[in-house]
């Protein structure tokens, strides 16, 4: 099969049924509902791998992740370098999987060091592994790692939790990518709402400023007395002061 004039491409639940099938897509820029697990090798994850390698020019891409480790191979490690990608997001479910999610994010992100824009939009349970030996948490050391994002400019991470991994990989991005303008962090309102009031009032952003300012925002719930707290922040860079 061939689409050779074909420009955006929603793979919305099509890996079952062309895993056998190659499609030539070489223009499409717009690939999005790309579903990928982020460990276990299958046909539905073989074949996202392929339609990703299919498409060489793609600049806009929308990958459905869910993270799922099993015992078996990471499947990120099957994404070829996606230097074309200048937009990415990334809406990441962890439904019936109690794991972290930072350091499979840090190595899709990776794979796309000429993003500008990176979304990111967190769905599942608002809890974390405990397992300091299991796979999510590879390799160690991944919140330290130096990566080329030289022209990221704007994130955007909905659905936030303040665990490690989650704050982590936030100071990666800050670390890593000199050009970056603004950052907008909001909580995930579950984690607001389900939460016991003496866990609420004790949320804690507690991240660096990293040459900037973060400022809290949206405080809707401050009025109906339930939530004493932020509930989104956003980070700008400071501009720097002419004549210094």
């Amino acid at each position: 099969m061939s689409a050779p004039r074909l420009e955006t491409l929603a793979w919305d639940g099509l890996e079952d049924m062309a895993c056998g099938e190659f499609i030539a897509t070489p223009t499409v820029r717009h690939l999005k509902k790309l579903s990928l697990y982020s460990h276990g090798g299958d046909e539905a994850n073989a074949a996202a791998v392929r339609r990703l390698k299919g498409c060489p020019a793609v600049d806009h891409l929308e990958l459905r992740l869910t993270v799922r480790v099993l015992p078996a191979e990471d499947t990120v490690k099957d994404i070829s370098h996606l230097p074309t990608v200048t937009n990415l997001r990334l809406d990441v479910n962890t439904w019936w999987y109690r794991h972290t999610i930072g350091a499979t994010l840090a190595r899709i992100i990776t794979k796309c060091n000429n993003i500008e824009h990176l979304s990111i939009r967190v769905r599942g349970l608002l809890e974390v592994c405990s397992d300091a030996q299991c796979k999510c948490s590879q390799p160690k050391g991944w919140e330290d790692q130096k990566i080329q994002l030289e022209h990221l400019k704007k994130v955007e991470f909905k659905g936030f939790i303040p665990f490690d991994d989650r704050k982590s990989l936030l100071r990666l991005l800050l670390e890593n990518a000199p050009a970056l303008e603004k950052i907008t962090v909001e909580f995930d309102p579950s984690y607001i709402f389900e939460n016991p009031k003496e866990v609420r009032d004790k949320i804690d952003f507690d991240m660096p400023d990293y040459q900037g300012s973060w400022t809290p925002c949206d405080l809707e719930f401050r009025e109906c007395g339930f939530f004493d707290g932020a509930t989104k922040y956003e980070w700008t860079r400071e501009k720097p002061t002419e004549g210094i």
